[in-house]
């Protein structure tokens, strides 16, 4: 299988300008792809944010999907507003019975194949389960590449997949100016950067437990200058219903008021 491990990860820019709304007013909705409508629009979403940096050759219908979208091992989800999809994600998880290869189920073991294939060895020793899985195909559209709220939602929606995943450690394939990033939100370097020579860039191999999302979201708040906004639970009915398919609010409890980044500070704001 091919993929672009070299994009699996957001790419950040600084913004001066970004503002943070309540959502209740903007009326966010998260939505787990089941149909064929849905899975197009994360395709599209994907084909619009990595197609203008080169990462995707260009197509006539607009779409950009891989083998691993119909593994039977991933999940992806699109982030609406007012109905329009504006951002997605995909969570790859490796197959605990071993009956699939982790080259099959997990796109960073084209390129960290023997390392995480220790990972996974180290877990079974120590009775834990081997699942593992990887973050990959993030991605907003242009007209909201700057929005630091859109950016932790898609943090938040990924808790809720990461916790229900069963997966033991959660990787994500980093380019090497975006690990710091990676750090501060909580994921530690498993492997050194490399240089893949298929992707012409360097690549690191960052991870965490299953059980740290909840401390990543927080501490996505504080980076994306999102901290206005208070902590949902670990787990709550909108992850049960979110996981259950149905198309949910993404921050429900927040009254209507508005809150703006600090005058003059700079975010961190995704480069779609």
């Amino acid at each position: 299988m091919q993929s672009l491990s070299g994009v699996n990860e957001a790419h950040y820019a600084f913004d001066h300008t970004t503002k943070l709304h309540n959502a209740s007013v903007r009326n966010l909705t998260a939505k787990v792809v089941v149909s064929e409508e849905e899975r197009n629009a994360s395709y599209r979403i994907r084909y619009r944010s990595y197609h203008p940096h080169g990462f995707v050759p260009d197509k006539e219908d607009g779409l950009f999907c891989d083998a691993y979208d119909v593994s039977g091992y991933a999940t992806s989800f699109v982030i609406y507003e007012n109905e329009e999809a504006i951002a997605t994600l995909r969570l790859c998880r490796s197959d605990a019975e071993g009956g699939a290869s982790l080259e099959d189920t997990i796109p960073c073991a084209e390129t960290f194949g023997p390392e995480i294939m220790q990972i996974r060895n180290d877990l079974i020793l120590k009775g834990r389960s081997p699942t593992i899985a990887e973050v990959t195909r993030l991605a907003k559209i242009p007209e909201v590449c700057a929005d630091n709220t859109i950016t932790l939602a898609l943090f938040k929606m990924l808790k809720y997949l990461a916790m229900s995943s069963k997966a033991e450690i959660v990787l994500v394939a980093v380019r090497f100016p975006h690990i710091k990033f990676y750090r501060r939100l909580g994921f530690r370097i498993l492997e050194a950067p490399r240089f893949v020579e298929q992707y012409n860039t360097s690549l690191a191999l960052m991870g965490c437990d299953r059980g740290d999302f909840p401390g990543i979201e927080s501490q996505a708040r504080l980076m994306l200058r999102c901290n206005g906004l208070p902590n949902a639970p670990a787990f709550d009915n909108v992850g049960e219903r979110f996981l259950r398919g149905e198309a949910v609010p993404i921050f429900p409890d927040y009254g209507a008021e508005e809150y703006d980044l600090d005058e003059g500070g700079t975010s961190l704001a995704m480069v779609c």
